[in-house]
């Protein structure tokens, strides 16, 4: 059975990102070939210090800064540094990682000292794929270029590739007590690409071992060939949830079900609307917890601009609240536009959203914003550069999908 290439989807486009670039592979080559040209990151120690809320890149330095505004450098890239650089800090914003075109590293942010550089077998491990900490900050997964590579990071030691087959764009997730880890891998038999796949559980104690939560499956043939696929997996203290987009094959999505596996094991589905109804495309897609309990999906809108030229159309992704109760608006509006990539990239403790776009212009410079709910405004940047991350207790899981 051949899975489609493509999910279905109204936009033809990333429900998260529009217009961004595709995900660059996560590989690991031979140290001696990385290191002729030496470390992208300067090993000199930086001071301890408190842990950041946010960081960013300004020109080659590494800044970070508290929530009470004040700020520090922690690193500084050196002139060999290529390509794309990607932060991430871990939940509690005492680790910062940092991969370039070649190389991975770790900055130690609250306990001051050398930068570490990540490396498997004496490789070095390379990502333009998704990062995620640990709860506890002491372990990092890296998923790109279909490989799962797993390093502890508090202290740095040798790092693992737990797996070859894992969707980049899905990233992973870990479970509250870090035992165990969630990813969509590309199911068994699919011919070329695909960017469907099964949702699994994985155990790092286990090597190579993994539990199918919930499969990609085809019905009907020809022009009724109908998909069924599991989003990004979002684990929280409630369990695991995800959410599964239905809809003719290449075609746009007719329902979205969101479910949970309790801690007891069993599967319920929670939430199911509609798509391609009254303007939305796309009801609701679990994306992470949030302070008070119950999920945070996005909701992907088309909405209607008139210009002097016509009518233009844009998406806007809401963020909605989902419980026991239903469906409600989380009173935040990330408006997508192709020459920004906006996203959101998760929710502080506090309720805040904290939303990366580009500037205008196709600067490349990206700028961090912390949103209140309710309010019409996203805010002021709290952070401008090259790259930008925030320290976040509720990740969104599904910022690459």
């Amino acid at each position: 059975m051949v899975l489609p290439t493509s999910r279905p989807s109204s936009t033809g486009r990333s429900l998260v990102t529009v217009g961004g670039a595709l995900l660059c592979g996560l590989l690991a080559v031979p140290a001696h070939a990385a290191a002729d040209g030496g470390d992208d990151l300067r090993t000199t120690s930086a001071p301890a210090g408190p842990a950041a809320q946010v960081a960013w890149l300004d020109g080659r330095r590494l800044r970070v800064a508290t929530p009470d505004g004040a700020s520090r450098t922690v690193g500084r890239l050196l002139h060999g540094a290529r390509g794309d650089v990607e932060l991430q800090l871990s939940g509690a914003g005492d680790v910062l990682a940092v991969t370039t075109a070649r190389q991975s590293w770790v900055v130690p942010v609250a306990a001051g000292g050398v930068p570490s550089r990540l490396r498997h077998d004496g490789d070095d491990v390379l990502t333009g794929g998704a990062l995620r900490f640990s709860p506890d900050g002491r372990r990092l997964l890296l998923v790109g270029g279909g490989t799962l590579v797993r390093c502890p990071v508090a202290p740095v030691g040798d790092c693992a590739v737990d797996a070859r087959n894992a969707l980049s764009e899905h990233g992973a997730s870990w479970s509250p007590d870090g035992s165990r880890y969630a990813y969509v891998r590309a199911p068994a038999g699919a011919a070329g690409s695909s960017d469907v796949g099964d949702l699994v559980v994985a155990d790092p104690s286990e090597p190579g071992a993994t539990h199918v939560v919930q499969r990609t499956t085809t019905t009907g043939r020809g022009a009724r060939r109908t998909v069924s696929y599991p989003t990004p997996p979002i684990w929280t203290a409630d369990g695991l949830s995800w959410s599964v987009v239905v809809g003719r094959d290449d075609g746009p999505a007719r329902r979205v079900r969101t479910r949970t596996q309790g801690t007891d094991g069993r599967i319920r589905t929670v939430f199911s609307a509609p798509a391609e109804r009254g303007g939305v495309a796309l009801p609701f897609v679990a994306a992470s917890g949030s302070p008070d309990g119950g999920l945070v999906g996005l909701r992907v809108r088309d909405v209607a601009e008139r210009r002097r030229d016509g009518t233009d159309h844009r998406d806007v992704v809401d963020l909605q609240r989902g419980d026991g109760t239903g469906i409600r608006d989380y009173g935040v509006d990330v408006p997508v536009r192709d020459d920004r990539g906006d996203r959101v990239l998760g929710l502080l403790a506090d309720g805040r959203v904290a939303v990366e776009s580009r500037a205008f212009g196709g600067s490349g410079v990206r700028q961090l914003r912390l949103a209140v709910p309710g309010r019409t405004s996203l805010g002021r940047p709290v952070a401008r550069g090259e790259a930008v991350t925030v320290a976040t207790p509720y990740p969104n899981e599904a910022r690459d999908y």
